[in-house]
């Protein structure tokens, strides 16, 4: 056993020193090139792949759309991931001096290969690595080393939510921040929402439009009609970088911009890290300033870099430009109207109140709850993290995921747990403002189902879609844990409150079965479409066995990833439910009587 144990370790710095030094040689050979030039190959690289893959959608028509693919294999995700990596290099490093007689395209060539190795070298190393943490991290328990490993590698995973709701997210969590954007800036949360939502449409389709208009300037050119600076303008477009110029692209003014970007060599912390210095799988300087500027000019090379992180980058730039401003509490105001809104859309005419403190024991202890929501016989009792998820590696900092995760759920649920306790002591109870005033008297007796809900800003998906399954949270309820992503899909999905109210049953449902493994909240919604009281699938399972149902989220992403496309005119894949029984609930709903014997 001590010598398997040997082995391990010795493979394991084998493999880690491989890597270290192939980041170095990467490295080098990326500070000798011309930084635009490089950037823009590698965005050509990955783009080329997002065609690609977006080409495999079509209608029965035949007629396709551009959207960013997803990488499929190894290959794929090297291409996808090297544009965030260069542009991380060059934001920590310092240029070498450029090599004379040297042929740029074959070098462009070797630093996508290399990067390819180096990723290849990753998913051996994250293999050996598995194996060796007992001797890495002799504490962890089994389970523990099992949800490390599968945090890390979903560390790698790109796009927290669907182009359709990037804009949406963003506009309603920066609203209240309106006021400190005026005073730095001199701009509107509309100024930077129309920004983003230029910049994502130039780094995911701007680039087929430009060779759309290409093909028209060679008619007017025919003509005589030509117009040669637009001609000039749309050719740097689609050939160039000025689909990439954040300024030309934007209209934001260039101090907004400036506080969003690397200067080359800015970053000290990416080859810092003492055990994985410059590695593409820990946390890249992208992440935390989505733009590089280089001779004076800003520009954006990378799609999910930019729409993952923009709203905490935008977070953390005020708060270093601006220390004294409280951007939690407004934060915290602003998640809270979010969440309340998508109820109101969810279940029409429900009745919410937001904020609400109570006193469990006495005048001097009290406690709060973020929302409560009436309708017809169902309570709701939310809580909403408007907190942000620990962006370091998992490998680097287990605990402090941990600690996110248990910040975000755990004590989430706890509260909600909490609350309901409270009124469910007596018949009738009281909630307060925050100045003990009193709000209204919840009357119990009129409920016939409760549901506890937690919401995160943060999408942590992955995780908190099986929360109960988690040795290292501490759960009271039973709690559904959701990401305000997941949300805004039920939101878009269910255009009937009643079979929303029946999904959340039998999404609570399986919570309890053990038999059941999810890994994406999509799923349950995929099995809800294809088997309505999908918890008696548990019946067909073998005691003693696990089942997974990966693949049941896949039609439900593929209808939120192409609601972009309004020219699509797509069809909601729903249930396959008689007319008599849509009459019966949509005359319940409109007459809002009967929904209680419905839903139980």
């Amino acid at each position: 056993m001590e010598e398997a144990s040997t082995d391990l370790n010795k493979e394991y710095l084998l493999i880690k020193n491989e890597i270290d030094r192939n980041i170095v040689d990467i490295r080098t050979k990326i500070l000798q090139c011309n930084p635009l030039q490089l950037l823009h190959y590698a965005f050509t690289q990955r783009n080329s792949i997002s065609i690609l893959s977006s080409m495999t959608w079509e209608k029965d028509n035949g007629s396709t759309f551009s959207s960013i693919g997803d990488a499929e294999d190894l290959d794929d995700i090297a291409i996808q991931r090297l544009p965030e990596y260069i542009q991380s290099v060059l934001a920590s490093s310092t240029p070498l001096p450029s090599i004379s007689n040297i042929n740029y395209e074959s070098l462009f060539q070797e630093i996508s290969s290399d990067f390819y190795h180096i990723m290849e070298l990753i998913f051996r190393f994250y293999y050996i690595w598995s194996m060796n943490l007992e001797n890495l991290n002799p504490d962890l328990t089994f389970d523990e080393r099992k949800f490390l490993v599968e945090t890390q590698l979903l560390y790698l995973v790109r796009g927290k939510r669907h182009q359709i709701h990037e804009i949406e997210y963003l506009k309603e969590l920066l609203l209240p921040h309106e006021d400190i954007f005026q005073i730095l800036f001199k701009m509107s949360v509309d100024d930077i929402t129309e920004g983003i939502k230029n910049l994502e449409y130039s780094l995911s389709q701007g680039g087929i439009e430009s060779f759309k208009e290409i093909m028209d300037i060679f008619e007017k050119r025919e003509e005589g009609t030509e117009n040669k600076d637009y001609s000039s303008k749309v050719a740097d477009n689609a050939f160039g970088v000025g689909l990439k110029n954040v300024a030309n692209v934007t209209h934001w003014p260039i101090k907004f911009i400036e506080a969003l970007s690397w200067n080359i060599g800015e970053d000290k912390s990416f080859f810092d890290n003492k055990d994985f210095s410059g590695w593409p799988i820990i946390d890249l300087p992208t992440s935390k300033r989505p733009f590089i500027t280089i001779d004076d000019v800003s520009y954006c090379f990378d799609y999910y870099s930019l729409l993952d992180n923009f709203y905490r980058a935008l977070q953390k730039m005020i708060r270093r430009i601006d220390k004294n401003y409280n951007w939690s509490d407004n934060q915290q105001i602003a998640s809270e109207n979010m969440v309340e809104k998508m109820f109101q859309n969810i279940l029409p005419n429900c009745t919410t109140f937001k904020s609400n403190y109570y006193y469990p024991n006495n005048q001097k202890d009290y406690a709060e709850n973020d929302l409560l929501v009436l309708y017809d016989d169902t309570l709701f009792i939310v809580e909403v993290k408007a907190g942000s998820f620990v962006y370091t590696a998992p490998m680097l900092d287990y605990n402090a995921h941990v600690n996110s995760y248990q910040a975000l759920i755990e004590k989430a649920d706890q509260q909600c747990s909490r609350f309901k306790k409270y009124l469910m002591k007596n018949s009738s109870s009281l909630i307060y403002d925050s100045h003990k005033n009193i709000k209204s008297s919840i009357n119990m007796n009129n409920f016939s189902k409760i549901y506890t809900i937690t919401v995160t800003m943060d999408n942590i998906n992955s995780i908190a879609t099986k929360a109960e399954k988690m040795s290292f949270l501490n759960l009271e309820g039973e709690s559904v844990s959701l990401a305000i992503d997941d949300l805004m899909i039920y939101r878009d999905y269910f255009n009937s409150p009643l079979k929303f109210l029946h999904f959340l049953k039998e999404r609570v449902l399986v919570t309890k079965e053990p038999k059941f493994q999810f890994n994406d909240e999509m799923e349950h919604l995929g099995l809800y479409k294809n088997h309505n009281c999908y918890h008696l699938i548990a019946n067909d399972i073998p005691d003693d066995t696990v089942a997974t149902f990966n693949q049941y989220r896949i039609e439900i992403d593929n209808y939120f990833s192409q609601l972009y496309h309004k020219s699509l005119n797509l069809l909601k894949p729903e249930q396959s439910i008689s007319d008599l029984i849509n009459q019966i609930l949509t005359y319940l709903e409109k007459n809002e009587t009967g929904i209680a014997f419905k839903v139980k």
